[in-house]
């Protein structure tokens, strides 16, 4: 997918009907490819790339890949995803990146998210950005090792931090599911979530 010029209309709309029906991807051991998919690949102004029947994911050993997933948060995103796994990922910045700001409400986006599993990804600086107004109600365990640049798992973006304070119980963003939490060789990390979290 990335090595392949898909400039065409029809090109770009086979990727689109593929992503948004592959319910599980292991990518492993690609020392070219930067990102799963390119970011100029991902969105045009009629569709999106929307992952919306990925349910499990694994990725590792991509020593040049910078970020994961390039995300619009314009769409509902990620909808049955439960499983995230990455593992050496020597380059990797971020899993997801920061998307557009959106303050509406979406409960769809990451709602059935159970675990993410991270080892040994030195610069990855932030794992998921929440720029959409939802949760992750259903995160049951966050299982980070060895990620040296970690500073944050879950950064907010002012706007959201806004609408939490307003909208949601003692101005928290609840993790009411989490039960594992397994933090381990994270040197510059200064906290879970951005926003003020109860777990």
């Amino acid at each position: 997918m990335t090595n392949t010029n898909v400039a065409s209309a029809q090109g770009v709309g086979a990727l689109f009907f593929m992503m948004g029906r592959v319910q599980s991807l292991y990518l492993h051991d690609n020392s070219s490819i930067t990102p799963v998919i390119p970011e100029q690949t991902t969105s045009t102004r009629r569709q999106a790339i929307n992952y919306r029947a990925l349910k499990w994911c694994r990725v590792e050993r991509c020593p040049n890949l910078d970020t994961v997933f390039h995300t619009d948060y314009d769409i509902c995103c990620f909808q049955q995803l439960e499983i995230f796994w990455a593992s050496d990922l020597l380059m990797a910045r971020s899993i997801w990146s920061r998307g557009r700001i959106v303050d509406a409400t979406d409960d769809r986006s990451f709602a059935k998210l159970r675990a993410i599993h991270l080892r040994m990804c030195p610069r990855l600086q932030f794992v998921l950005p929440l720029s959409w107004n939802g949760t992750l109600s259903s995160l049951e365990t966050l299982h980070i090792v060895r990620c040296g640049d970690l500073r944050q798992v879950f950064p907010v973006e002012s706007v959201i931090q806004n609408v939490i304070a307003t909208r949601y119980p003692n101005g928290m963003l609840g993790f009411p599911r989490l039960k594992n939490l397994y933090l381990h060789d994270l040197s510059s990390l200064q906290q879970i979530c951005e926003a003020k979290m109860f777990a």
